[in-house]
Protein backbone atom coordinates (compact mmCIF):
# COMPACT_ATOMS: atom_id res chain seq x y z
CA UNK A 1 0.00 0.00 0.00
CA UNK A 2 2.93 2.33 0.67
CA UNK A 3 4.00 1.75 -2.93
CA UNK A 4 0.52 2.69 -4.15
CA UNK A 5 0.53 5.92 -2.12
CA UNK A 6 4.08 6.83 -3.18
CA UNK A 7 3.07 6.31 -6.81
CA UNK A 8 -0.10 8.39 -6.52
CA UNK A 9 1.27 11.29 -4.46
CA UNK A 10 3.90 12.81 -6.84
CA UNK A 11 2.35 15.66 -8.89
CA UNK A 12 -1.04 14.93 -7.32
CA UNK A 13 -1.37 18.67 -6.63
CA UNK A 14 -1.33 19.42 -10.36
CA UNK A 15 -3.92 16.71 -11.02
CA UNK A 16 -6.10 17.96 -8.16
CA UNK A 17 -6.10 21.51 -9.53
CA UNK A 18 -6.81 20.48 -13.12
CA UNK A 19 -8.78 17.22 -13.02
CA UNK A 20 -12.56 17.15 -13.37
CA UNK A 21 -14.56 16.19 -10.26
CA UNK A 22 -15.71 12.93 -11.90
CA UNK A 23 -12.10 11.98 -12.53
CA UNK A 24 -11.15 12.59 -8.90
CA UNK A 25 -14.16 10.53 -7.76
CA UNK A 26 -12.96 7.70 -10.01
CA UNK A 27 -9.45 7.82 -8.54
CA UNK A 28 -10.99 7.87 -5.06
CA UNK A 29 -12.93 4.70 -5.94
CA UNK A 30 -9.76 2.92 -7.08
CA UNK A 31 -8.04 4.07 -3.90
CA UNK A 32 -10.89 2.64 -1.84
CA UNK A 33 -10.60 -0.63 -3.72
CA UNK A 34 -6.89 -0.81 -2.89
CA UNK A 35 -7.52 -0.09 0.80
CA UNK A 36 -10.23 -2.75 0.97
CA UNK A 37 -7.84 -5.31 -0.52
CA UNK A 38 -5.42 -4.70 2.37
CA UNK A 39 -8.11 -5.99 4.73
CA UNK A 40 -8.92 -8.99 2.56
CA UNK A 41 -12.24 -7.41 1.54
CA UNK A 42 -13.71 -6.79 -1.87
CA UNK A 43 -15.05 -3.42 -2.91
CA UNK A 44 -18.56 -4.94 -3.03
CA UNK A 45 -18.35 -5.94 0.63
CA UNK A 46 -17.34 -2.46 1.76
CA UNK A 47 -19.42 -0.16 -0.47
CA UNK A 48 -23.02 -0.40 -1.62
CA UNK A 49 -24.08 -1.60 -5.07
CA UNK A 50 -24.81 1.88 -6.39
CA UNK A 51 -21.26 3.04 -5.62
CA UNK A 52 -19.73 -0.04 -7.21
CA UNK A 53 -21.89 0.35 -10.33
CA UNK A 54 -20.92 4.03 -10.73
CA UNK A 55 -17.25 3.39 -9.81
CA UNK A 56 -17.15 6.79 -8.12
CA UNK A 57 -16.76 7.81 -4.49
CA UNK A 58 -17.37 11.25 -3.02
CA UNK A 59 -15.06 12.77 -0.40
CA UNK A 60 -17.68 12.43 2.37
CA UNK A 61 -18.50 8.76 1.76
CA UNK A 62 -18.68 7.14 5.22
CA UNK A 63 -17.10 3.85 4.19
CA UNK A 64 -14.31 5.68 2.38
CA UNK A 65 -13.59 7.74 5.49
CA UNK A 66 -13.73 4.59 7.62
CA UNK A 67 -11.14 2.91 5.38
CA UNK A 68 -8.83 5.93 5.62
CA UNK A 69 -9.11 5.95 9.40
CA UNK A 70 -8.83 2.19 9.71
CA UNK A 71 -5.73 1.85 7.52
CA UNK A 72 -4.21 5.14 8.72
CA UNK A 73 -3.72 6.40 5.17
CA UNK A 74 -4.02 9.91 3.70
CA UNK A 75 -6.98 10.90 1.56
CA UNK A 76 -6.60 11.94 -2.07
CA UNK A 77 -6.83 15.61 -1.09
CA UNK A 78 -4.32 15.15 1.75
CA UNK A 79 -1.86 13.73 -0.79
CA UNK A 80 -2.44 16.75 -3.05
CA UNK A 81 -1.89 19.19 -0.15
CA UNK A 82 1.34 17.43 0.85
CA UNK A 83 2.55 17.46 -2.75
CA UNK A 84 1.65 21.16 -3.12
CA UNK A 85 3.72 22.02 -0.04
CA UNK A 86 6.61 20.02 -1.48
CA UNK A 87 6.38 21.80 -4.85
CA UNK A 88 6.43 25.24 -3.22
CA UNK A 89 9.50 24.29 -1.17
CA UNK A 90 11.25 23.17 -4.36
CA UNK A 91 10.37 26.44 -6.10
CA UNK A 92 11.97 28.42 -3.29
CA UNK A 93 15.40 27.42 -4.60
CA UNK A 94 14.80 28.86 -8.07
CA UNK A 95 13.53 32.29 -7.01
CA UNK A 96 11.27 32.73 -10.02
CA UNK A 97 9.70 36.09 -10.88
CA UNK A 98 6.21 34.71 -10.28
CA UNK A 99 6.68 34.24 -6.53
CA UNK A 100 7.00 36.63 -3.61
CA UNK A 101 9.87 35.86 -1.26
CA UNK A 102 10.97 36.66 2.24
CA UNK A 103 14.58 36.00 3.21
CA UNK A 104 15.74 34.63 6.55
CA UNK A 105 18.79 32.79 7.89
CA UNK A 106 17.77 29.59 6.08
CA UNK A 107 17.35 31.30 2.71
CA UNK A 108 14.37 32.45 0.62
CA UNK A 109 10.86 31.52 1.74
CA UNK A 110 7.81 31.82 -0.52
CA UNK A 111 5.20 34.14 0.98
CA UNK A 112 2.87 34.68 -1.98
CA UNK A 113 2.28 34.64 -5.72
CA UNK A 114 2.54 37.55 -8.15
CA UNK A 115 -0.60 38.77 -9.91
CA UNK A 116 0.82 37.86 -13.34
CA UNK A 117 1.71 34.30 -12.24
CA UNK A 118 0.15 31.38 -14.14
CA UNK A 119 -3.21 30.23 -12.77
CA UNK A 120 -1.89 26.73 -12.02
CA UNK A 121 0.86 28.19 -9.81
CA UNK A 122 -1.67 30.28 -7.91
CA UNK A 123 -3.91 27.26 -7.37
CA UNK A 124 -1.00 25.11 -6.17
CA UNK A 125 0.10 27.82 -3.74
CA UNK A 126 -3.44 28.20 -2.37
CA UNK A 127 -3.62 24.42 -1.97
CA UNK A 128 -0.31 24.40 -0.08
CA UNK A 129 -1.81 26.74 2.54
CA UNK A 130 -4.42 24.13 3.53
CA UNK A 131 -3.78 21.62 6.29
CA UNK A 132 -4.07 17.86 6.07
CA UNK A 133 -6.72 15.98 8.04
CA UNK A 134 -5.93 15.19 11.66
CA UNK A 135 -7.79 12.10 12.87
CA UNK A 136 -8.86 11.10 16.36
CA UNK A 137 -7.84 7.49 16.93
CA UNK A 138 -9.47 7.20 20.36
CA UNK A 139 -12.94 6.62 18.87
CA UNK A 140 -12.36 3.57 16.71
CA UNK A 141 -9.74 0.81 16.71
CA UNK A 142 -7.75 0.67 13.53
CA UNK A 143 -5.62 -1.81 11.67
CA UNK A 144 -2.45 -1.19 13.68
CA UNK A 145 -4.29 -1.53 16.99
CA UNK A 146 -5.66 -4.94 15.98
CA UNK A 147 -2.16 -6.04 14.98
CA UNK A 148 -0.80 -4.97 18.38
CA UNK A 149 -3.60 -6.85 20.18
CA UNK A 150 -2.90 -10.03 18.23
CA UNK A 151 0.81 -9.72 18.97
CA UNK A 152 0.00 -9.70 22.68
CA UNK A 153 -2.29 -12.74 22.32
CA UNK A 154 0.31 -14.73 20.37
CA UNK A 155 3.23 -13.46 22.46
CA UNK A 156 5.07 -11.91 19.50
CA UNK A 157 7.40 -8.98 20.13
CA UNK A 158 6.75 -5.75 18.23
CA UNK A 159 10.03 -5.86 16.31
CA UNK A 160 9.67 -9.54 15.32
CA UNK A 161 7.68 -10.47 12.17
CA UNK A 162 4.97 -13.10 12.58
CA UNK A 163 6.47 -15.47 10.01
CA UNK A 164 9.74 -15.61 12.00
CA UNK A 165 8.22 -17.65 14.85
CA UNK A 166 4.91 -19.01 13.49
CA UNK A 167 4.53 -21.97 11.16
CA UNK A 168 2.41 -22.03 8.01
CA UNK A 169 -0.69 -23.35 9.77
CA UNK A 170 -0.50 -20.70 12.50
CA UNK A 171 -0.02 -17.93 9.95
CA UNK A 172 -3.08 -19.14 8.03
CA UNK A 173 -5.09 -19.18 11.26
CA UNK A 174 -3.85 -15.69 12.08
CA UNK A 175 -4.86 -14.49 8.63
CA UNK A 176 -8.38 -15.86 9.12
CA UNK A 177 -8.60 -14.04 12.46
CA UNK A 178 -7.58 -10.81 10.76
CA UNK A 179 -10.12 -11.17 7.95
CA UNK A 180 -12.95 -12.11 10.31
CA UNK A 181 -12.20 -9.12 12.52
CA UNK A 182 -12.12 -6.77 9.53
CA UNK A 183 -15.44 -8.08 8.23
CA UNK A 184 -16.94 -7.58 11.66
CA UNK A 185 -15.75 -3.97 11.87
CA UNK A 186 -17.10 -3.18 8.39
CA UNK A 187 -20.48 -4.91 8.96
CA UNK A 188 -19.83 -7.57 6.34
CA UNK A 189 -20.93 -10.56 8.45
CA UNK A 190 -24.64 -9.75 8.86
CA UNK A 191 -26.45 -10.85 5.68
CA UNK A 192 -29.65 -8.98 6.61
CA UNK A 193 -27.71 -5.74 7.12
CA UNK A 194 -26.09 -6.17 3.73
CA UNK A 195 -29.47 -6.74 2.08
CA UNK A 196 -31.02 -3.74 3.83
CA UNK A 197 -28.19 -1.44 2.68
CA UNK A 198 -28.34 -2.90 -0.84
CA UNK A 199 -24.86 -4.37 -0.62
CA UNK A 200 -26.16 -7.77 -1.76
CA UNK A 201 -28.88 -8.70 -4.28
CA UNK A 202 -32.32 -9.58 -2.93
CA UNK A 203 -34.56 -8.21 -0.21
CA UNK A 204 -33.82 -8.00 3.52
CA UNK A 205 -35.63 -10.37 5.82
CA UNK A 206 -36.59 -7.52 8.18
CA UNK A 207 -36.97 -3.96 6.83
CA UNK A 208 -38.60 -2.33 9.88
CA UNK A 209 -38.92 -2.99 13.64
CA UNK A 210 -41.26 -5.86 14.46
CA UNK A 211 -43.60 -5.59 17.45
CA UNK A 212 -43.57 -8.67 19.63
CA UNK A 213 -46.77 -9.45 21.58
Amino acid sequence: MCYFVSTLRPYSALHWCRALPDRIDRIRYLYGMAMASILGLSVVEVFDRRTVAAEKIGPKNKKYQQLLHYCDLPSIKDMAITDAKSLIVQLEKYETNFLQYDFNDDGPVVTGVMEDAPDILTEVFDLSLEEVTVRDYSKQPGLLRHIMDLRKIWGVENDVPFFAILNGKQIKELQNIYWTRFRLDFDCLDPNYRLKCRMSPGRPVVTRPVRVF
